[in-house]
């Protein structure tokens, strides 16, 4: 039995700052490995563009590492994002198993859009044996509606996930996003007071003129400044 309590506790507090939020990454993918045993965990950002960036990673040792790296946007094509967006978790746990014909009483085929059990595209599968990976497991992490990032991992032999570890990694994912949401507000709110207060104090200095005019040409810096 997976005591998940005990893995959610320490994503409840929220990081502040950027240290706090690189440890706070730290967690979930440690808690990930303790359930689930992955040689790799990853956290993939997207970006605006709908690239990706591994900002965190957690490995087994001498598997190599890809933190840091950079894909393009093709590297999770919009159909594959859209199902993250409905589906709680993809899992991969033979790459190399034989796909299995699904036939239909109708002339179209099923919808396996919500079928744990669907197949995966050839051209994933090369993929995926392209890097070396047995099995893979991912989960959506989503913010304000939108999809933040995936909690991606890699296991050199094929790994079977029971329902109850999927259904935990899953849980942490949720109790992670909603620390993300909160930390992407906060630091939000820091700005906006930051700027607020720059703002304030060039006005101030401004009032100390007759002419405002003469008080942008001593202040032009600050004001550049706030204009970023």
């Amino acid at each position: 039995s997976i005591a998940l309590h005990d893995y959610q506790r320490p994503l409840m507090t929220i990081p502040h700052d950027s240290s706090e939020f690189t440890e706070y990454h730290q967690i979930l993918l440690r808690s990930f490995r303790a359930i689930a045993g992955f040689d790799r965990v990853m956290i993939y950002r997207f970006q605006e563009d709908w690239s990706g960036e591994v900002i965190a990673e957690m490995t087994a040792p001498g598997i190599g590492s890809y933190l840091g790296l950079r894909f393009p946007a093709s590297d999770i094509p919009a159909i594959a994002r859209n199902l993250y967006l409905i589906n709680p978790s993809r899992m991969i746990p033979d790459a190399h198993a034989r796909p299995v014909p699904v036939l239909s009483l109708e002339s179209s085929p099923p919808d396996m859009t919500w079928s744990d059990l669907r197949s995966v595209s050839p051209a994933h599968l090369q993929y995926l044996t392209n890097m070396g990976v047995g099995a893979s497991f991912s989960v959506p992490v989503r913010v304000a509606g939108k999809l933040w990032a995936l909690v991606a991992c890699h296991h050199l032999q094929p790994l079977v996930l029971s329902p109850e570890q999927r259904n935990a990694c899953v849980a942490l994912a949720g109790t992670y996003a909603m620390g993300v949401t909160s930390h992407i507000a906060s630091r939000r709110l820091q700005m906006i007071d930051s700027l607020e207060r720059r703002v304030d104090h060039v006005l101030e200095a401004l009032s100390d003129y007759a002419d405002p005019l003469d008080g942008i040409g001593t202040n032009h810096a600050a004001l550049l400044e706030i204009m970023g």
